[in-house]
């Protein structure tokens, strides 16, 4: 995360992409209590296959020839301004997670120039937002398929194999969230006795 501005998180479903995010965004945070001058990372997690590339990157307004920003651009522009220091502290860090599909619509349109020396997305009307060195770019995908040759080469990349993450800790997990009180059902009781045998079984 030092070394690279965007890092991809690769593996299948299931296979912990997004604990292993969440885990290393709360061990930073726990060094935040400790230094007053910083704060708690910001996350913005986005489905990107969801919207159109003028959603996430702008949108040209013809008949007045202005941009009107889209969603990245805004959060950008605002961690590159300093009236909205109380909104996204300049000395926090901040996380775009892209979670799904690197389709090439929207990669292309904007992604991709951020691998240039200024380290900018560059918008429809040629203007440029600076990512800034407080700003990471993660993706979270099954495969790297649609993913292009440059922005795996520019990217930290993390695969999890999908033994990682076996059904018996899904399953301990899941008897640990079980509440401690005796429920009658035929198909499991969510008691402490009956957590407890469960959990030494497997």
């Amino acid at each position: 995360m030092e070394v690279y501005k965007t890092v991809i998180i690769t593996g299948c479903s299931g296979s912990g992409k997004t604990a292993m995010r969440n885990a290393t965004r709360y061990a930073l945070d726990l060094g935040t209590s400790e230094n007053e001058n910083l704060s708690p990372i910001k996350e913005f997690v986005i489905n990107a296959s969801i919207f159109d590339p003028y959603e996430l990157f702008g949108k040209i307004n013809v008949s007045t020839g202005e941009l009107k920003d889209g969603l990245i651009t805004k959060i950008l522009r605002a961690s590159n301004e300093s009236k909205h220091q109380d909104d996204l502290n300049l000395n926090s860090h901040i996380w775009i997670v892209f979670d799904g599909p690197m389709q090439k619509e929207w990669m292309e349109e904007g992604i991709h120039s951020i691998f240039d020396k200024d380290c900018a997305i560059t918008l429809y009307n040629c203007d440029k937002v600076l990512v800034g060195p407080q700003v990471k770019l993660f993706f979270e995908v099954d495969d790297l398929s649609d993913a292009s040759p440059r922005t795996i080469a520019k990217s930290g990349v993390i695969y999890l194999s999908e033994d990682i993450q076996q059904w018996k800790l899904t399953f301990k997990a899941w008897i640990n969230k079980l509440p401690f009180v005796t429920i009658k059902a035929k198909v499991v009781q969510t008691s402490y006795k009956t957590r407890e045998i469960l959990s030494q079984s497997i």
